[in-house]
């Protein structure tokens, strides 16, 4: 008894810091990219259970997490309902990451508030 007690301590340990590690890398995933112009890369991240939906033209594209959408063009970011955020005329890759209650969005490497 005292082994089987002992043991389940151990594995009630040792298992969530594996869990966070594994929905962390999970959560980190691309699932979807788009281009827009030819060389401007639109990358979208979407939480470990959910997906996105994207829908691309030439110069445009517009992404679905679940209940947020949003558009993207060569000039600016738009959270629908949330924010619109600017961008510049130079850059190169974008990433979209839903989180938990906004969307996350980095411009080559920086994030953007």
């Amino acid at each position: 008894m005292r082994f089987r007690l002992r043991t389940l301590l151990i594995i009630l340990a040792i298992l969530p810091p594996i869990l966070a590690a594994v929905w962390f890398v999970l959560g980190r995933r691309p699932t979807g990219s788009t281009t827009i112009n030819g060389s401007q890369v639109i990358v979208f991240r979407a939480a470990p259970l959910g997906g996105v939906g994207i829908s691309d033209q030439c110069n445009s594209a517009t992404a679905n997490f679940g209940n947020q959408a949003v558009f993207v063009d060569a000039n600016e970011v738009d959270v629908i309902g949330v924010r619109t955020v600017k961008l510049p005329a130079n850059w190169s890759k974008l990433e979209l990451t839903r989180t938990a209650n906004d969307v996350q969005i980095v411009l080559d490497g920086a994030p953007l508030r």
